[in-house]
């Protein structure tokens, strides 16, 4: 279970996720989700389905940038506030290794692309048919420094100059994570 779990967050494993999903089951997921406060994700899949771009919200698993915010303060405030963790349904401890793993994360071309080499950066990204995410805790040595939530959709398949959509995308997280970083202390 717990090579799964790293692997759904650090490379975007979809067969571990359909695995963790399996295990835990959809509606408990869903149930958690509520009480913690997510109440702009619906979880629908394990798996998520092969769409076109121009596919409904209501065919696949949504989340928000707050939602996603939220519980990645919630983790971070679970590391030092065991009355946080429990809401979470958790312990500091686990909550740490939450961190831990989301830090471990491969696919730093978006937020972490344009901050200095070694900032730790505990987050998790996404990929979908209509646009692009990434969602972290950006710190300052140990500290935590801000948490950025950026997210996209109908990202064009190329800008009118030629620049891959993806590829600006991913820039343009990157630029927004370092502008923050720069203004709050890094």
């Amino acid at each position: 279970m717990r090579d799964a779990l790293v692997m759904m967050i650090i490379v975007s494993d979809n067969t571990c996720t359909g695995t963790v999903v399996d295990l835990v089951g959809l509606e408990t997921i869903q149930r958690w989700c509520d009480s913690i406060g997510m109440v702009g994700t619906t979880h629908r899949f394990g798996i998520p389905p092969k769409l076109g771009r121009d596919h409904t919200l209501e065919q696949v698993t949504t989340t928000t940038p707050n939602d996603q915010g939220l519980l990645l303060e919630m983790i971070l405030q679970g590391t030092t506030d065991a009355a946080v963790a429990r809401k979470l349904g958790s312990t500091p401890e686990l909550c740490k290794l939450g961190l831990d793993i989301l830090s471990w994360q491969k696919l730093k071309t978006r937020l972490p692309s344009q901050l200095p080499l070694g900032t730790k950066v505990a987050h998790k990204t996404g990929t979908g048919s209509r646009g692009f995410m990434d969602a972290g805790i950006v710190f300052k040595g140990e500290r935590p420094l801000f948490i950025l939530t950026a997210y996209t959709e109908h990202v064009p398949e190329a800008l009118p100059d030629g620049t891959p959509g993806f590829a600006a995308t991913y820039q343009l997280m990157g630029r927004m994570s370092r502008l923050a970083y720069d203004q709050l202390g890094g």
